[in-house]
């Protein structure tokens, strides 16, 4: 016949066990929800006033081929249009962009060009093609 403290013994070690066994189940649940989700895909607004200040950011470097590729037109008749000035042309400027107004696939963006402290309205229209923002209408054209 077992004795009680042998039997209470037995009772104590299937309790810590199964305590332990619980434990490492809540941990790997609580590793496995911790885990970092994907980011999230850029909302439109975002892909916008990235368009905006990359065409900016490439007229400041003088990579024209650059911003005409950021235009809805971008033919390569158009590309084959534009020359890049030789050497390293920097004039640096930046978009401020005060409104972004999306309808469906069209987008109005008011904006600021900032350039050594000079500010010019810099109004663009922008469409979305193929899933992808360009640009598709500038001041003056």
């Amino acid at each position: 016949m077992v004795s009680d403290d042998v039997m209470s013994a037995r009772m104590r070690m299937i309790m810590w066990l199964g305590a332990a066994v619980a434990a490492a189940g809540v941990l790997v649940g609580v590793l496995a929800l911790a885990r970092p989700s994907p980011p999230a895909a850029p909302s439109d607004r975002e892909l916008i006033e990235e368009q905006v200040r990359g065409y900016v950011d490439d007229l400041s470097r003088g990579a024209f081929l650059a911003a005409v590729g950021r235009s809805c037109s971008a033919t390569p008749v158009a590309r084959s249009a534009v020359t890049e000035p030789p050497g390293e042309v920097v004039v640096q400027s930046t978009a401020v962009i005060n409104d972004v107004t999306i309808t469906g696939s069209s987008a109005v963006v008011d904006a600021v060009l900032d350039t050594r402290g000079v500010r010019t309205d810099l109004p663009m229209r922008l469409e979305k093609h193929n899933g992808d923002w360009c640009i598709s209408d500038l001041p003056g054209h």
